[in-house]
């Protein structure tokens, strides 16, 4: 009697950050083919819902996205705006303005306390001016869109009017009801947030690997980017904004000299050190 050998089953497939990225060029030529795919159009409408579809469906050209609480014109942002711009896309962030403020969090700080990049020290320091913008410890813990400068505005507007005054032409979607109707935390509502990828544009992101952020991107990013391209038989189209190297740069979080003064009339306080 011959013994009928069973085949042994796949190894799931093991994805690295690398796998996650999409060269810039390849993301461009492939969102104009998705963006031409009439039968991908249609599933995706069904998928994510006609309301949904309409926020973020545009005749004229897809997105590029960029997810951040505040959408605020530092050094990050602009340079993401200039990649758009020079792709043909329509710069969108994709805000959360429902999340609550944590002053340990270092892109949440840099949002309260305004840091202007000045250039280099003779040392090779980054010469820095700062604006205290809202109380840290006093607002520790509220919600972005509840929280008051300490002029006793709202903390929201003043980024938002700081970015309109630079006439970028970047729009912003404030993803708060959306996110909290897909269950409010990452793990549930990440899926359905990497799926936009697959056909309404392209996202702009670096995924750090240090300790702090690691776990975020092996048991929420890399699970459902894998979901995702499964169900939908195309995978979300993710460039890499700086590179996780030198994304936590202060200079990132910076804004830049030549718009101090539109934000503060009297000028912002020197730092006498050079960070």
């Amino acid at each position: 009697m011959i013994e009928r050998i069973k085949p042994e089953p796949k190894k799931e497939e093991i994805l690295s950050v690398d796998d996650i990225y999409t060269p810039l060029e390849e993301a461009k030529e492939e969102i104009w083919k998705r963006w031409k795919d009439i039968k991908l159009r249609k599933k995706m409408e069904k998928y994510v819902g006609k309301k949904f579809f309409k926020l973020f469906f545009n005749k004229k050209c897809p997105l590029a996205i960029i997810g951040r609480n505040i959408a605020s014109p530092n050094n990050e942002l602009l340079y993401f705006i200039e990649k758009a711009n020079k792709l043909g896309l329509r710069p969108l962030c994709f805000e959360y303005l429902d999340d609550k403020f944590v002053g340990q969090n270092s892109d949440k700080y840099y949002l309260a306390n305004i840091y202007f990049f000045e250039g280099k020290g003779r040392n090779g320091g980054n010469k820095i001016s700062t604006f205290k913008l809202i109380d840290v410890c006093k607002e520790d813990g509220k919600i972005f869109r509840d929280i008051k400068t300490l002029s006793g505005g709202s903390f929201v507007s003043f980024h938002h009017d700081f970015l309109d005054r630079l006439k970028t032409k970047c729009k912003r979607f404030d993803g708060s009801s959306w996110l909290h109707e897909n269950g409010a935390v990452a793990k549930k509502y990440y899926y359905k947030y990497l799926a936009l990828f697959a056909y309404f544009g392209i996202l702009f992101e670096d995924f750090v690997t240090n300790k702090s952020e690691k776990k975020f991107l092996e048991n929420i990013v890399i699970p459902h980017f894998k979901k995702v391209t499964k169900d939908l038989g195309v995978k979300p189209l993710i460039v890499e904004l700086i590179g996780s190297s030198q994304s936590k740069d202060l200079y990132w979080r910076c804004y830049s000299k030549d718009i101090m003064k539109k934000v503060v009339k009297s000028g912002p306080k020197k730092v006498k050190c050079l960070i």
